[in-house]
Formats: C-alpha cells, sequence, structure tokens
C-alpha cells in the first residue's frame, strides 16, 4: 500500500527537442561551408589554389586564438547565452557576405579578402565550434538527456547539407550560402525560443564560472599526455581538413563537366 506521505515523483522536463536541432542547424551550415566552399572558390571566386589555402590556414591558424578565449569565455558564461547569439548571428551574414563583399573585394586584394574570409569563418566555425558542443554538453546534464543523442542532429545535418548543398550549387552556386543564413537565423530562433535549461538541476553541470584562472590554464602545459594528444590532433585533424576541403575538386575530375561531379558527390 502507497504511503499517503510520499508525494508522487514529478517528472522531470528534459527540454531536449530544441537541442537536436540547434546541433542540426549549425552543422549544417559547417557541412555546407567545407564541403562546397573550395570549390565555390575555384569556379565562382575565381581564386587560385594558393589563396584558396590561405583562407582555410587563416581559419586554422586563428583557431589558436579563437578557441581558448572562447573557451574561458563559455566556462564563464556557463549556460548564459550571449557568446552563442554572436556566433549565430555572425552566420546569418554568410549570405549577404559572399553575395555582395567578397567578390568586389576580389577585386581590390585578393590576399586581403582571403584574410578577412578566414577570420569572419574562423569565428564562426573553427572557434564557435566548440561553444556550440559546450553549450549542448552541459544542457544535456542538467535536463538529463544524453549528449550523443542530441549530437546526432548534427550527423543528419551532414547528410542533408552534402545532398542539398549539391543541388543548390548547380542551380545557383550563391545559394549555398544563403542556405547557412536561413540555418542561422532558425537557429537563433532556437536559442531564443527553444533551448531551455532546468534551472532546478544547472548544478548537475558544474559551475565554472569561478572555477578557471590563468594559473590553472598554465598547468595543463605540464601535461605530458597533453602534449601527445596535441601532437596527435595537429597531424589528425590537419589531414582530415585538407582532405574534407580538397576532396570535391580531386572528385570532379573524374566527370564530364564540373555539374556531374558535384552531383554525384553531394549525393555521395
Amino acid at each position: 500500500m502507497q504511503n499517503s506521505a510520499e508525494a508522487p515523483k514529478k517528472q522531470e522536463s528534459k527540454h531536449f527537442w530544441g537541442f537536436p536541432f540547434t546541433h542540426f542547424t549549425y552543422f549544417f551550415m559547417w557541412q555546407i561551408i567545407f564541403g562546397y566552399l573550395t570549390l565555390w572558390m575555384e569556379q565562382v571566386g575565381h581564386m587560385n589554389g594558393a589563396e584558396a589555402g590561405i583562407v582555410f590556414s587563416a581559419m586554422s591558424g586563428l583557431s589558436l586564438l579563437f578557441q581558448p578565449v572562447f573557451g574561458i569565455w563559455s566556462d564563464k558564461l556557463v549556460f548564459k547565452k550571449n557568446l552563442l547569439f554572436m556566433i549565430s548571428i555572425a552566420a546569418m551574414l554568410i549570405g549577404p557576405y559572399f553575395q555582395w563583399v567578397f567578390l568586389p573585394l576580389m577585386h581590390i586584394n585578393s590576399l586581403l579578402v582571403a584574410l578577412i574570409t578566414g577570420v569572419f569563418l574562423c569565428f564562426i566555425f573553427n572557434g564557435g565550434v566548440s561553444v556550440i558542443e559546450q553549450y549542448v554538453q552541459r544542457a544535456s546534464l542538467a535536463n538529463r538527456f544524453e549528449y550523443g543523442h542530441s549530437r546526432m542532429g548534427g550527423s543528419l545535418a551532414g547528410m542533408c547539407a552534402s545532398f542539398l548543398g549539391g543541388q543548390l550549387f548547380i542551380w545557383q552556386p550563391n545559394a549555398i550560402f544563403w542556405a547557412c543564413s536561413i540555418s542561422a537565423t532558425i537557429l537563433t530562433g532556437l536559442l531564443l525560443f527553444s533551448d531551455k535549461i532546468d534551472m532546478d538541476n544547472a548544478a548537475a553541470a558544474g559551475d565554472t564560472s569561478n572555477k578557471l584562472d590563468m594559473k590553472q590554464i598554465g598547468q595543463i602545459f605540464k601535461i605530458k599526455n597533453f602534449w601527445y594528444l596535441s601532437i596527435f590532433y595537429i597531424g589528425a585533424s590537419a589531414i582530415y581538413d585538407v582532405f574534407d576541403q580538397q576532396f570535391i575538386i580531386f572528385f570532379k575530375t573524374f566527370f564530364n563537366t564540373a555539374a556531374q561531379g558535384t552531383q554525384a558527390y553531394g549525393r555521395l
């Protein structure tokens, strides 16, 4: 017989579904950019391989600045969305930037536009990815859902973006960037109205707002395994990024036209 003094357990609200869609919208943009930007810069932006390489080199190099700064900033903000909104609003400008700013700048100085593009995209992607991932990971602890279930939204986004991006590129190359802007607008809406945190259980994510200091950061560099992991990432991640960026250029050489190669790449 149930003890009348015992109150029934309250069903915890997980506020789950907004987060896989957050992952989806962000990584949809990620796959569009890393899958088709090199092709766009070659065919539409009329950049040579060296100039295109500067864009991605700037993105990778600036990660050394953005990622540590964003990581510390995220730890200070915890569940506040200030930095997330900065990233999503910047992403909304991807379409206007490549439609109306990139090509005019190319007529002025190709090196300048490569550096500006690298900084712009690094802020959104190479730096921003850790902010998105960190926020959802904390939310999974507070809301009691499996982080991997939300992250699957990012994997589905990669599939959809590769297929849709190929169709959009053939139809109108600049459309891939406007697709990013639309996705970023949806992401901003999700952050505003959908991504809720169960603040009653926020302590489960840990309080990092006052725990990180420069002395603690300095201690990391004394850990031997940290350097092993860094060397691994420098090799594996760099090679993967180059493959991701250049594969479509190689792949389309097996077809009679670039359009055939792009369409097959999207389906692949």
